[in-house]
């Protein structure tokens, strides 16, 4: 089964409008889920088709790899100097994630 995967994040635009200065991922931030450490953002930017900062983090659990765990769990965030900031999670990239803009 499997027990590791990437999850792409979608930080919170309102809580990192909050504190724009502490929430701004660069990578190496650790991934919460409901609380407890699961993983570490890999790598982060700006989304800008999105309007806030998205993630790519390496998460272990060992209900990753069920059907709609991830999509399915409102407890992610990602703590950024201190700062919990809730997240969204996705499998798939959170911008057009079937990539019909780009065959258009």
């Amino acid at each position: 089964p499997v027990a590791r995967r990437v999850v792409s994040l979608v930080l919170d635009a309102g809580a990192c409008a909050a504190a724009p200065d502490a929430t701004q991922p660069w990578g190496g931030e650790p991934v919460h889920l409901d609380g407890a450490h699961v993983g570490t953002v890999e790598s982060a930017s700006f989304g800008h088709t999105v309007g806030s900062p998205v993630c790519l983090a390496m998460v272990s659990h060992p209900e990753i790899g069920t059907k709609g765990f991830v999509a399915g769990q409102d407890g992610w965030a990602v703590d950024i100097a201190g700062v919990r900031v809730p997240a969204t999670a996705r499998l798939s990239a959170p911008y057009d994630p079937k990539g019909l803009r780009m065959r258009a």
